[in-house]
């Protein structure tokens, strides 16, 4: 009896300004966006997804509905265990600070209140396991975050909690926008993680 989570990262967002959103109301998805998240629904369409959950942010809960609906599911549970990365860049330019490159969950740049990415791993391994647990033998889908999701990932095989081990590095891909990781469980506790769809990008 095998557990299933597909763990998906939201569709593009409409960011006109160009700055970090992060945990900031009111992010939309783009146009694309939609579009990508209708082609993971379709991915979905025989995975026998029988429960969904998602970060409380507009984007992924707006990305969700669109799964929810394409499914026929009844509800959408919302976790804040699988939350934006907590972070006081929010509200920065994009073009000026370079996210990808930047290692802004170290000091100097961390703040006060900033989330670790120790930390943000440990409350994503509580929501997978809560998730594993509760649907034993069935396949769930849950919305997230790019960091997030990565930051899971390289926990789960036990890979250094570095900024870039969480970035593209060695077997490892940065997940793409509606782009879904599998996690699987076995019945001998053997857990699996890889990408499992990505969907065409035309943004």
């Amino acid at each position: 009896m095998t557990t299933t989570i597909y763990l998906i990262r939201h569709g593009h967002v409409y960011n006109p300004q160009n700055i970090i959103y992060g945990r900031l109301p009111g992010f939309k998805l783009s146009e694309e966006g939609i579009k990508e998240i209708e082609q993971t629904a379709s991915f979905l369409a025989d995975k026998n997804i029988k429960a969904i959950y998602s970060s409380p942010v507009y984007r992924t809960r707006q990305s969700a509905k669109i799964i929810k609906e394409k499914l026929k599911l009844n509800e959408i549970k919302i976790s804040q265990e699988l939350f934006e990365v907590k972070t006081s860049l929010d509200g920065l330019s994009a073009s000026e600070f370079d996210v990808v490159n930047t290692d802004y969950y170290s000091q100097p740049i961390i703040k006060k209140g900033d989330e670790t990415i120790e930390k943000v791993a440990k409350r994503m391994q509580k929501s997978i396991s809560k998730i594993l647990g509760k649907h034993k033998g069935q396949s769930v889908a849950a919305f997230s975050h790019g960091d997030p999701i990565m930051i899971l990932w390289a926990a789960l095989e036990k890979r250094p909690l570095e900024f870039f081990s969480i970035r593209n590095h060695d077997h490892v891909k940065y997940l793409n926008t509606a782009g879904v990781l599998k996690i699987t469980k076995s019945e001998k506790e053997e857990l699996r993680v890889g990408i499992a769809f990505v969907p065409v990008i035309k943004h």
